[in-house]
């Protein structure tokens, strides 16, 4: 609808791996889910931008990985298709995002099946866009996620974690698809 409306829009997936994906909802969640459901999810969630995507001009799949940790580079694709110039400022967005954050910290009414959201939860959820991006919370599923939990979200999501090539490891922890560079 919105490539409709707007032919030039331009169209930035950020995918990042479905398990540390499954820890972060986890915290915020207000009724437990399980790995599988959140695998799930994760997987219709990518397929059906993936889907949409085939229908539009100007789209790019970047990881959350590389963006935290190739920041430059992965942003001057980004630039290159917004059309763009890159600003170095760009590196240093978390000096900013106070005022930033200001603009979403009003009370959001519940609208249809959605429940009504206090600006400060709002605000809270994205508290971290005043840091600069942190290399510590990637492959956090590795440290936080219990054998089992891993091994039950790999059984439904394993087949895409590995398209997209984020490792995907065997009941021993030994890595049967090694993530690609």
């Amino acid at each position: 609808m919105i490539s409709k409306a707007l032919p030039e829009a331009r169209f930035v997936h950020v995918i990042r791996v479905g398990r540390d994906v499954a820890l972060s909802r986890a915290k915020r969640a207000t009724e437990p889910a399980t790995p599988e459901r959140a695998a799930a999810t994760w997987t219709k969630r990518i397929g059906k931008a993936r889907e949409a995507a085939e229908r539009l001009d100007h789209y790019l799949e970047v990881r959350y990985e590389d963006l935290v940790t190739n920041t430059e580079a992965t942003l001057r694709r980004v630039c290159e298709l917004i059309e763009l110039p890159f600003d170095e400022a760009m590196l240093r967005y978390h000096e900013r995002a106070s005022e930033r954050l200001e603009e979403i910290s009003r009370d959001l009414p519940a609208r249809g099946e959605k429940a009504a959201r206090a600006g400060a939860e709002r605000a809270s959820a994205h508290a971290l866009a005043k840091q600069p991006p942190d290399a510590g919370r990637i492959a956090a599923w590795r440290r936080q996620m219990p054998d089992a939990d891993r091994a039950a979200y790999e059984a439904v999501a394993g087949d895409l974690l590995a398209e997209l090539g984020y490792e995907v490891g065997s009941r021993d922890g030994q890595a049967e698809h090694p993530a690609r560079p």
